[in-house]
C-alpha cells in the first residue's frame, strides 16, 4: 500500500501527491521522512539567508534598552533613566522596588522612590531618595538589572553639597517670537517607507512634508531657576492663557521634568501664566503667577515662504515634488554626502539617478539652445527615462548584492526538486 506524502510542488489543484507509492513499512515512512526533512530544510536556509541578506531590517526591528545612572551628590538623589529604543518602556523595564547595595559590603541601602516621569514613553526617569545620605567616595550598585553589561549597573557618590533652598529660587519668564513652517498646497508625490518597528500611534522618522508658508506664533515659559549650579531636582507644571480668557488652575496639570513652554499662535495684548515647582529632596513646593505683555513683538501673521525657503524640505521627499526637481536634487545630494543622517543607501541610489536624468536633460538643453539660431529649447526628458529598467529589478544585499547562502539555499531547493521529479 502507497502512502501521500504532502507534496513539495503538487499538480495543479492537488494537495498530497503519491509520492511514495510502491513502498510501504519503513521505507514509506523513510521516504516521508526525506521529503519533510529537504522542505523542512529548504525553509530554514532560506530563512537564515533573509537574515543575512536583509540586515538592516532586521535590525531595525532588534529592540534594546539603554541604561544610565546620573552622578548624584551624597546628600542628593540618584537619578536612572530608560532609553527604549523603537518602542515604549514598560514595567518591565523598569524594576520595582528598586534595590540598591553597597558595592563593597553587598549591604542594603534604605531608600525609596520618589518619582517616576515618563511611563508609556520611550524614556523613563526614576529618582529614588536614600533614608540616609551616601558615603561620598563609596561605590553602590543596582540590583535586578542583570541585562546590562558588568560595571553599568554602578555608580559613585561625589561629595555633598549646599543645595538652593525652595523658598530661595528665581523666576525665569521667556516671551519670543518664532517663525515656523507649515503645509501648504505643494506635498510629496512619494514619502520615505514609515518603519515597521514603530507602533502605529508612534513617531514616523522618514515621514515627510513641503513647507510652503511660514506661520508666526509665541513661545511663552516660566520657570524657577538660581544662578548657583546647587538647584535641587525639581518637579514642574505650569499652565498659561491669554488676557481674556479664564485663568486655568495649576493643580490640574501633571508633575513634568521641563519647563513647561507653550506655543501660542493667537494674539493676544498679554499672556498669563502660574507655575509650580516641588523640591524632590524635601518635598517643599513654591507657586509663581503674573502676566507677560505682547508689546512691540511682530503679529501673528502667516506669509508665503520664498523658493530658497520651500527648497530645504523637500530633501524629505522620496520624489521631487512637481516644479522643485532642482532643489530636491541639491537637497538629496547633499543629504547622501553628509556623515550625519544620511538617507538609507537606496535612497541616495534612487537621488542619483533621478538627478543624473535632470543633468543630462539640462545639458541637453543647453546644447539645443547653443545650436539653435532662435534660442529653442529641445523638448523635456521625462525624468523617468533616466532610469527605467525592464523586468524585475530587486536587491537582495543590502547594497544590492547576491548572498552565496541565498544561492545555495536556491540551489539546494531545486536540487531537490529535480530529484523529486526523477522519481
Amino acid at each position: 500500500m502507497g502512502i501521500a506524502c504532502p507534496a513539495a510542488h503538487g499538480g495543479e489543484g492537488s494537495t498530497f501527491v503519491p509520492a511514495c507509492a510502491g513502498q510501504s513499512g519503513a521505507r514509506a515512512l523513510l521516504c516521508c521522512a526525506g521529503i519533510m526533512w529537504r522542505k523542512l530544510m529548504c525553509g530554514w536556509l532560506c530563512g537564515l539567508s533573509a537574515v543575512l541578506v536583509l540586515p538592516e531590517a532586521v535590525s531595525a526591528c532588534v529592540y534594546g534598552t539603554d541604561f544610565l545612572i546620573g552622578a548624584p551628590r551624597a546628600n542628593g538623589l540618584v537619578e536612572l533613566t530608560w532609553r527604549c529604543r523603537d518602542r515604549y518602556c514598560s514595567e518591565q523595564d523598569v524594576p520595582n522596588p528598586l534595590r540598591i547595595v553597597d558595592a563593597g559590603t553587598m549591604e542594603e541601602v534604605s531608600g525609596a522612590v520618589v518619582w517616576t516621569h515618563g511611563e508609556g514613553t520611550m524614556v523613563v526617569n526614576v529618582f529614588w531618595r536614600p533614608t540616609q545620605p551616601l558615603a561620598a567616595g563609596r561605590t553602590y550598585r543596582i540590583l535586578d538589572l542583570q541585562a546590562y553589561a558588568a560595571g553599568k549597573n554602578e555608580f559613585t557618590a561625589s561629595p555633598e553639597v549646599t543645595w538652593v533652598k525652595t523658598e530661595d529660587l528665581d523666576l525665569h519668564t521667556d516671551l519670543d517670537y518664532v517663525e515656523d513652517r507649515a503645509a501648504g498646497e505643494i506635498s510629496c508625490p512619494a514619502r520615505y517607507e514609515r518603519s515597521r518597528c514603530f507602533p502605529a500611534t508612534g513617531p514616523s522618522p522618514k515621514d515627510a512634508t513641503v513647507y510652503t508658508r511660514l506661520q508666526g506664533h509665541l513661545w511663552i515659559s516660566a520657570y524657577a531657576t538660581h544662578p548657583s549650579e546647587s538647584v535641587p531636582p525639581l518637579k514642574r507644571r505650569a499652565v498659561y492663557w491669554r488676557d481674556g480668557e479664564a485663568p486655568v488652575d495649576v493643580a490640574s496639570r501633571a508633575w513634568s521634568l521641563d519647563q513647561g513652554s507653550k506655543r501660542i499662535t493667537e494674539g493676544a495684548t498679554r499672556y498669563c501664566f502660574r507655575t509650580a515647582v516641588q523640591n524632590l529632596l524635601d518635598g517643599s513646593e513654591r507657586v509663581w503667577e503674573g502676566c507677560m505683555e505682547h508689546g512691540d513683538l511682530p503679529e501673528l501673521t502667516t506669509r508665503e515662504a520664498s523658493r530658497e525657503e520651500v527648497a530645504r524640505d523637500t530633501e524629505g521627499c522620496a520624489e521631487p515634488p512637481a516644479g522643485f526637481e532642482k532643489e530636491w536634487c541639491e537637497q538629496s545630494t547633499l543629504a547622501c554626502e553628509r556623515d550625519y543622517a544620511k538617507p538609507a543607501q537606496s535612497d541616495c541610489e534612487n537621488v542619483a539617478r533621478r538627478c543624473a536624468g535632470l543633468q543630462e536633460r539640462d545639458d541637453r538643453a543647453d546644447d539645443d539652445d547653443a545650436g539653435s539660431p532662435d534660442g529653442d529649447v529641445g523638448e523635456p526628458r521625462d525624468l523617468r527615462a533616466s532610469g527605467a529598467r525592464s523586468g524585475c529589478n530587486v536587491a537582495v544585499g543590502p547594497h544590492g548584492s547576491s548572498s552565496p547562502l541565498l544561492v545555495l539555499a536556491t540551489a539546494f531547493a531545486a536540487a531537490a526538486l529535480l530529484r523529486r521529479k526523477r522519481r
